[in-house]
């Protein structure tokens, strides 16, 4: 029982726990590379920054790839890296759950979608991602990644309402700690996405894995 608790309190309160375990059990093989893509397959990154991921999906995969980076440095970073690769889509824009201007504080690849002004503030163009989809008549989704710094909580929560999480096959999210009641929220993601997709594998806060049911 002391035992058990000890351990509980180890894994809830230890930030670095579920870190430590990520890297680990990705030592030998990326689990962020385990899908079942091809040269056909959608893949949707949200919070693009320098590429990196991406890249790695089209060395494996070379799938229509969709980037959204809101900030301007990074998005130009994108632009460059994939200027020869014609299926490579980049956009400017900062997904959320409004279609207005946002403030982004720029803070390298933690930026984040913030409500007050800072030396670091800049202004961002904010799109919904259900209308996104809608606009572009994209039909499925094979595999979003989603690292959006707290808005996360959001996306998926208009995506669940507007009913287009169904066309979307795996999803893979880190949720953020940056926003309050972080907690609560990403349960109730949960107990709402499980209606559609199924718990694959989880690393608390770090990254997880959910696909379509």
């Amino acid at each position: 029982m002391i035992k058990n608790l000890k351990k509980f309190k180890k894994i809830y309160f230890d930030r670095g726990y579920f870190f430590k375990l990520w890297f680990e059990d990705n030592k030998i093989k990326n689990k962020k590379l385990e899908y079942k893509l091809n040269s056909e397959s959608v893949f949707f990154e949200l919070g693009g920054f320098k590429g990196d991921y991406s890249q790695e999906i089209i060395s494996l995969f070379n799938p229509n790839i969709y980037i959204f980076e809101p900030e301007r440095e990074y998005y130009d970073i994108l632009k460059s890296r994939f200027i020869n690769n014609n299926k490579v889509k980049i956009f400017n824009f900062a997904v959320s759950n409004k279609n207005k201007e946002l403030l982004l504080n720029k803070d390298g690849e933690s930026s984040s979608i913030g409500n007050s002004l800072k030396k670091s503030t800049v202004r961002v163009k904010g799109i919904l991602l259900s209308n996104f989809i809608e606009n572009n008549n994209i039909k499925n989704i094979d595999l979003l990644n989603m690292n959006i710094e707290g808005s996360e909580y959001v996306v998926l929560w208009e995506m669940i309402k507007n009913k287009q999480i169904k066309k979307i096959e795996s999803i893979q999210i880190q949720f953020h700690k940056n926003i309050i009641f972080y907690r609560l929220k990403r349960r109730i993601i949960h107990f709402f996405l499980k209606r559609t997709h199924k718990l694959v594998w989880s690393y608390d806060f770090v990254w997880e894995r959910w696909d379509k049911i």
